[in-house]
């Protein structure tokens, strides 16, 4: 459906993306393009965080399916992510990076859920991350040496 009048463009209420934690596990770029020949937008360490996009979420469900890889040049798979630390948006290879997966009332590794919508306090779940606290500090205050 159009919007505007152009063909494949869509309103806000007609995304609603979301973003799943994931962490490089070497060292790695965030990449213009989907190949190591593209500009690096942001150099990332081993460990580092990033937010890999979900496909368009229209309908609001809770867990949208994330955003299919694409084939690079060097015909790895490439996927769509956000710098937690630095910002940046871009490609980055799909083998490095590893979801986040938060298992538990405690959270991910000392991350404890303090306030969210879809998810009560103290449980798992996708949620902002100015609703998450460190060493289980239910304080509110956003988490403190997050990357």
């Amino acid at each position: 459906m159009p919007c505007h009048g152009i063909d494949g463009c869509f309103r806000g209420d007609e995304v609603n993306i979301g973003y799943r934690p994931h962490r490089a596990v070497r060292p790695t770029a965030i990449r213009v393009g989907r190949g190591p020949r593209h500009a690096a937008v942001v150099a990332l360490d081993a460990g580092q965080g990033v937010a890999r996009q979900t496909e368009r979420n229209p309908r609001y469900d809770d867990l949208p399916p994330d955003r299919a890889p694409e084939s690079g040049e060097d015909r790895r798979e490439w996927i769509w992510v956000y710098g937690r630390r630095d910002g940046g948006s871009g490609s980055v290879p799909l083998d490095d990076v590893a979801e986040l997966r938060c298992n538990g009332p405690r959270g991910c590794a000392g991350v404890t859920v303090i306030a969210a919508q879809s998810v009560r306090a103290g449980a798992s779940g996708w949620v902002a991350a100015a609703a998450l606290a460190r060493s289980g500090a239910a304080t509110g205050a956003p988490a403190t040496g997050a990357r």
